[in-house]
């Protein structure tokens, strides 16, 4: 009560605050970045490993056995499952859902990964959770052009988004891969003292980055390398794979090379997977956003991007699939339009009941504690997002209950003859406990929420 009587004898002066509140929540609204899921950190990752000239065998035996040792030796790790391929691993990692902190876990899992002694030659492992969804989507389709010129199109447009400065990552789907087919001609290799192990064996010999040693200067080390020899699809043609000596007396030698056996050409073929929109053959286009940005802005640029980038190609039709930005901004809209039919509402209703003064009164109780609650959202570093939205179209309800019943207390009184500070003072005495109580009901509803994993 001692509150309230301060409230109301310093009137002026709190209803400059509630102003400058107002003021400074809608600039808040305007800026704080708008996004669809809150950023979490899902307790589900995966660690690529890549190790050239290593066998399936040796990558199992050297890379993901002592992986595997480390990570199951931490208590929150859940579960491991490692897949091995020539030169390659990729090591699954999910850690216990209760775990109060995963971006913690995987920091400390990283760190121990990065203190194993793998073999020469072994690449650092890269992380990536497996939990990653493009925020955008286009399929890039045309009534004219074969799919390698539709292909290449999408790598263009691909290029085009990676140059936006917020844009993470972009991903291609619906390319045919190409790679190199060595095929041997068997009865050309029975000529010579040489056999296929031979030829395995001079590739991944020479197709490799060897240490050869380092450069020290003032206590700093630079490593140095030999560097494959591979430059063009020649070099492996003309790769030595033996040698034979064509007179005993000169001892004249000649070296046998790879193209003198066998076959060497770039295969092109489409992968186990094909996108087709509206019966047309398609190539997707992912982009993944950096984490904390304003995706409704960023949305605006790379909708710009994509319309330059259309009428530079106007044989080729790309079509959005995904855009979460449209999404934010229909979510945004949602608590727009909340809140004004909101006001719309009690506004009549009031009028009806209570009269203009109290609906007014009542009615700019919403935009202050929307935009003021967005304020505190915006300078504690949060963002607008499914969630947060959610709360707040929740929260305009029980701003319509509360305020009704304060200001038709305060009617009551005032009918009866009292002084309006008196009104105010009996009616906030009595209804203050009633209130926060029903406002606790729905709080308890929620709580559920903070106890699960």
């Amino acid at each position: 009560m001692k509150f309230t009587k301060i409230v109301l004898n310093k009137s002026k002066i709190i209803i400059f605050i509630c102003v400058v509140l107002m003021i400074a929540g809608v600039y808040s609204y305007i800026t704080i970045p708008k996004q669809k899921m809150p950023d979490t950190v899902p307790p589900v990752g995966s660690y690529q490993i890549v190790a050239p000239g290593f066998t399936a065998e040796e990558v199992y035996d050297y890379v993901v056995t002592p992986m595997e040792h480390v990570v199951l030796g931490i208590e929150d790790v859940d579960s491991v499952v490692a897949s091995t391929y020539d030169n390659f691993a990729l090591v699954n990692i999910i850690l216990d859902v209760r775990h109060p902190n995963p971006e913690e876990m995987w920091t400390e899992l990283t760190q121990k990964i990065n203190e194993i002694n793998f073999p020469d030659g072994v690449l650092d492992p890269t992380f990536r959770s497996l939990f990653d969804f493009p925020h955008a989507v286009y399929s890039v389709t045309s009534k004219t052009a074969d799919i390698k010129d539709i292909e290449i199109v999408a790598q263009e447009l691909a290029n085009k988004i990676r140059d936006i400065e917020e844009i993470k990552s972009v991903d291609t789907d619906g390319l045919s891969s190409e790679h190199l087919q060595i095929t041997v001609d068997i009865k050309k290799l029975d000529k010579y003292p040489i056999t296929m192990k031979n030829i395995s064996d001079s590739l991944t010999a020479n197709g490799m980055s060897i240490p050869v040693g380092k450069i020290e200067s003032e206590g700093s080390a630079i490593g140095v390398e030999a560097p494959m020899i591979y430059k063009s699809i020649d070099d492996i043609k003309n790769l030595v794979i033996g040698a034979i000596i064509t007179d005993p007396q000169t001892n004249t030698v000649k070296p046998i090379l790879l193209k003198d056996v066998a076959q060497i050409e770039v295969v092109s073929e489409k992968g186990n997977k094909a996108f087709y929109v509206d019966g047309r053959e398609a190539t997707f286009v992912s982009a993944y956003f950096k984490e904390g940005l304003d995706f409704t802005r960023l949305g605006d640029e790379l909708t710009d991007t994509i319309n330059d980038f259309s009428h530079d190609y106007r044989d080729f039709d790309i079509e959005v699939m995904i855009f979460q930005p449209d999404y934010v901004s229909d979510s945004m809209n949602e608590v727009n339009n909340s809140l004004v039919q909101g006001l719309i509402f009690v506004l009549i209703i009031i009028l009806i009941g209570l009269g203009y003064r109290n609906a007014l009164s009542i009615a700019f109780t919403f935009p202050l504690i929307i935009f003021a609650t967005v304020l505190g959202l915006f300078m504690s570093g949060q963002q607008l997002q499914i969630i947060s939205i959610t709360g707040l179209i929740i929260t305009i309800g029980i701003i319509v209950d509360n305020s009704i019943v304060i200001s038709e207390s305060i009617q009551y009184y005032l009918d009866q003859g009292k002084s309006k500070k008196k009104s105010v003072s009996i009616a906030i005495k009595k209804n203050a406990m009633p209130v926060l109580a029903s406002t606790f009901t729905t709080i308890a509803a929620f709580i559920p929420l903070l106890l699960l994993p």
